[in-house]
């Protein structure tokens, strides 16, 4: 049998099968993911970064909110409890009823003296609920809402997408098995 040209029909068994021993492939394929992975992992967090981030700052919005309303709500159902409250005692309270008709409808008794300084800024009606404020959650601001917002730009978003697929493909080139490249035969 003739040789074959570039093959040495007296190398070792170990080039035989693979080239190197197999302490050195484990070794090369341990660089490779290691490799890979530095250059896929941050390619995949860009990509879920903007991909999810719109979302999630959206839903933070949402529940944002919600949670203001829901404060406003109270607030509501509050001053509408303290007014069931006043007119539920309004019939019986009398120095009320005479001090709102003074007030509201400019009516005095005839038997007692009313002094109004001019100076003085109108009172407010007696009676008058000063609706209690329900604390209001803060706006969400954290690292992801901040990191969102640089993405908000379509081309910025794009030319970012453009780079993390190069190196997702870069990683899937320059890291692959070195068998997937031979050429049988």
């Amino acid at each position: 049998m003739a040789p074959r040209r570039g093959k040495r029909d007296d190398a070792p068994a170990a080039a035989q099968d693979g080239g190197a021993p197999l302490e050195l492939r484990a070794l090369f394929a341990a660089g490779r993911m290691v490799g890979f992975l530095l250059l896929a992992l941050p390619a995949l967090a860009v990509l879920a970064g903007v991909v999810l981030l719109p979302a999630y700052v959206r839903l933070a919005n949402a529940q944002y909110e919600l949670e203001c309303k829901k404060a406003r709500i109270a607030d509501a159902e509050w001053l509408v409890a303290a007014n069931d409250r006043l007119i539920k005692d309004l019939p019986e309270d009398e120095v009320l009823t005479k001090r709102l008709a003074m007030n509201s409808l400019g009516m005095l008794p005839e038997d007692e003296t009313v002094i109004r300084d001019p100076n003085s800024a109108p009172a407010a009606p007696p009676g008058v609920i000063q609706p209690r404020a329900h604390p209001r959650p803060d706006p969400p601001s954290n690292w992801l809402t901040q990191m969102a917002q640089r993405f908000e730009n379509p081309a910025k978003r794009r030319g970012v997408l453009l780079i993390a697929a190069c190196a997702m493909l870069a990683a899937m080139f320059f890291f692959s098995p070195p068998e997937k490249y031979n050429k049988a035969g």
